[in-house]
């Protein structure tokens, strides 16, 4: 399935003057899958096109990031760790995405504005889910990427 993820990252390249179009298509498929029923395999597909399209077409991911930040906490939540850990990988691109291109000080950048996500106690966030650490790593700048 990761194969299958990045072609479609390499095909949002190879598209031409249809990337953006492109781009959108798969972001809002992938949006649906992470907000529909719990299929595991669709969330999973969901996370690992989305951290492609978020490494591969930075510029056309990032018109998409709103919606991304609405949908990927409830994969980053999803009780299976595959799906977790695709999830934090998205969030870390997402988050590289963001941080390059917001650029004006007076206002916070986007993902200041998913603070509430992280406002609970830090000792059961980490029994109940292994990755919220690399997201805490990942927002406090820890990891460098």
């Amino acid at each position: 399935m990761e194969n299958a993820a990045k072609a479609v990252g390499r095909l949002a390249l190879a598209s031409g003057t249809y990337t953006a179009e492109y781009v959108e298509f798969e972001a809002k498929r992938t949006f649906e899958w992470l907000a529909g029923d719990r299929h595991e395999g669709k969330r999973y597909a969901a996370v690992l096109v989305l951290r492609e399209l978020a490494v591969c077409t930075p510029t056309f991911f990032f018109q998409q990031v709103q919606q991304f930040f609405d949908c990927i906490f409830n994969a980053v939540r999803d009780p299976k760790p595959t799906i977790r850990e695709g999830a934090v990988a998205a969030l870390r691109a997402a988050l590289v995405v963001t941080s390059q291109r917001e650029t004006k000080e007076k206002e916070r950048p986007l993902w200041y504005r998913v603070g509430g996500f992280f406002q609970f106690d830090k000792k059961q966030a980490i029994r109940e889910n292994i990755s919220t650490p690399l997201v805490w790593q990942e927002k406090s700048g820890v990891i460098n990427l």
